[in-house]
């Protein structure tokens, strides 16, 4: 009722800047579960390309990867992005439209380019120099809170690098008050483009975060060095945020789950042949929401998030185009 009697209100005043008490009076939180085949996830964020030294450029985004797979294991994501009139742009839009993706939520600037990371790798470990004044740093409230109120929706899928800008910002805000819907927070800090407060209000909403062992123990200020430790944090941060699924990823170590019955850990599939980590977060965390939205047992969504994340480690970038991949995974998992 809160959030229906703010709506009004809001619609007059959509420049207005949200506060973080406000977000924690208002917001309701929903568990995913009650929305298991109701509707469509919601993908908000990042489109770019990945750059790598050898000169090559791979699409991605930790957003838009998290889309391509859903999209994949055949859930049908309205992602909610925004791409320069430039030739990525055109490159993005037909990649997206041979995937077969709904991209009616994706806006065109023309004034910004569509978004470019440079990624340098060591023994395979990503490090990312992101540039600023990108597309997706303004993506407009025109047009997407109305769609996504008039669609069958199931959850709303948000990180933290999209917010460094006020427009997007803005617009994600908007998304998590005006949507009652269930919120996956997929935490990356990526240096310079840090703000505790956003990434504070932003878990505020939060149903399931997703984040690494590192940047656990940097939101937390507590080491996550083992098991141990791993549980302290994890609990901290839910006893912090009152948020109900907590999904960590720690490299070869494996990833762990912390909810109501304490902490679930699962070793980590080791890839065939190695190539880059560059998306394996974001695979992992798409099985993670699968997982959810289909109610797997939280051991076996871990083995499976493990496991499709190790497969993206095998190539270059962060997404798999080959459709058998993912029937073959719905074939297996069935």
């Amino acid at each position: 009722p809160n959030i229906c009697a703010y709506n009004s209100l809001s619609l007059m005043a959509s420049t207005v800047t949200y506060p973080l008490d406000l977000v924690k009076s208002l917001y309701k939180k929903c568990d995913i579960r009650m929305y298991e085949h109701s509707g469509r996830p919601v993908i908000f964020g990042e489109v770019l390309f990945d750059e790598f030294a050898d000169g090559s450029a791979v699409l991605g985004g930790a957003p838009f990867n998290v889309a391509w797979h859903l999209q994949g294991f055949g859930l049908r994501p309205l992602l909610v992005s925004r791409v320069g009139q430039d030739e990525r742009g055109e490159l993005a839009f037909m990649r997206m439209h041979q995937w077969g993706m709904d991209m009616q939520a994706v806006q065109i600037d023309p004034l910004y380019p569509t978004g470019g990371v440079e990624v340098s790798l060591e023994d395979g470990e990503p490090d990312y120099v992101i540039r600023p004044a990108q597309a997706y740093d303004k993506i407009s409230s025109a047009l997407v809170l109305d769609l996504v109120s008039h669609l069958p929706c199931s959850l709303l899928y948000c990180g933290s690098l999209a917010q460094r800008d006020v427009v997007s910002r803005k617009t994600l805000q908007r998304l998590l008050l005006e949507q009652a819907l269930p919120v996956f927070v997929d935490i990356n800090r990526r240096p310079p483009w840090l703000d505790e407060a956003n990434i504070s209000t932003t878990l505020h909403a939060a149903t399931c975060v997703k984040m690494n062992a590192a940047e656990l123990a940097a939101q937390t200020g507590l080491p996550t060095i083992d098991d141990k430790n791993l549980q302290h944090a994890m609990a901290l941060l839910h006893a912090q945020y009152n948020i109900r699924h907590i999904y960590i990823t720690h490299a070869d170590k494996g990833a762990g789950y912390f909810g109501e019955a304490g902490l679930q850990t699962t070793l980590a599939r080791q890839p065939r042949t190695f190539v880059d980590s560059v998306g394996a977060g974001d695979a992992f965390a798409a099985v993670c929401l699968l997982g959810q939205i289909r109610q797997w047992p939280v051991s076996v969504t871990l083995a499976r998030a493990n496991g499709f994340a190790g497969m993206v480690c095998e190539k270059r970038g962060g997404l798999i185009e080959d459709r058998a991949v993912y029937t073959n995974l719905l074939q297996e998992w069935a």
